[in-house]
């Protein structure tokens, strides 16, 4: 079953919200790059900037995500959710 069946949203309004959801994750990435004062950041790109659900669960990924921050990315998330709540 694909993702935009499970979501109840038609194919072509699913790639639209998924495609807007990674391009705020892009202007983030690109905000993070232009303000980062380490050069590991703003010329290594050792970062990544994700969406989340309050549960952890990623929304939406970066174009130039690092997959090695993919291991811990959802216990992080939640954890920093529950400190909000």
């Amino acid at each position: 079953m694909s993702s935009a069946s499970r979501s109840g949203l038609d194919p072509a309004t699913f790639e639209v919200v998924e495609n807007a959801f990674a391009s705020v994750c892009n202007e983030i990435a690109l905000a993070v790059k232009m303000l980062a004062y380490s050069l590991i950041i703003c010329e290594g790109s050792d970062f990544s900037a994700t969406l989340y659900e309050g549960d952890g669960r990623s929304v939406a990924l970066g174009e130039n995500d690092l997959p090695s921050h993919a291991g811990s990315r959802r216990q992080r998330a939640a954890c920093g959710a529950s400190r909000l709540t």
